[in-house]
């Protein structure tokens, strides 16, 4: 009995110890340092409940190129050089491509993000203004900004080195965060969001 309780216990300290990481420290003492291995957890890059790999999932109302519209909880998958939406039925399995679907629209309380196809991912506007911003998952968090367009008529462009010059030449101080490559405090200046 002795023999199966110490092996299931190995067993189950080798399977914790992954979530840890060792990490060795010493304690000065007057006859020399003395070391010791202390079991730290693992970080956790998740930040939230992103993972990186796909968005949250939300309902979203998805209008596909031959006008036809349905409404699924779904993320968007960003792993992949071009986003798509995998949606599973009992037996199909579908994958719908920005070029596939005309918009996608995430209703909340307080906005509705509406995501327009481009080449690669679906754009959601962020922010609005003198230049626009764009995400390419429905969150509005800078670290998803993708895409910026000046005014309304403009065509919509990468948030590029070049592009956010072109845009905010006229403003001498957004011109110059936009040179030193902080993009959102160019663009914030020069939309007068301070």
């Amino acid at each position: 009995m002795r023999t199966i309780f110490t092996l299931i216990f190995l067993i189950f300290i080798q399977a914790t110890s992954a979530q840890y990481l060792p990490v060795r420290t010493f304690t000065p003492t007057p006859r020399g340092n003395v070391y010791y291995t202390n079991n730290v957890p693992m970080p956790n890059n998740n930040y939230g409940r992103y993972t990186g790999i796909t968005s949250y999932k939300y309902d979203y109302i998805i209008t596909l190129v031959n006008d036809s519209v349905f409404k699924k909880f779904v993320s968007i998958n960003i792993y992949d050089s071009v986003h798509f939406i995998d949606i599973r039925k009992k037996k199909e399995h579908i994958i719908l491509k920005p070029a596939d679907t005309k918009k996608i629209v995430f209703k909340t309380s307080y906005k509705d993000y509406v995501g327009l196809p481009n080449d690669t991912c679906w754009l959601f506007k962020m922010g609005i203004g003198r230049i626009n911003t764009y995400t390419y998952i429905p969150e509005d968090d800078w670290l998803y900004v993708a895409a910026i367009q000046k005014g309304t008529n403009e065509p919509i462009v990468g948030l590029t080195k070049e592009n956010l010059l072109e845009m905010v030449k006229s403003n001498s101080e957004a011109y110059e965060l936009a040179e030193k490559g902080k993009f959102r405090m160019a663009i914030k200046t020069f939309n007068g969001w301070k």
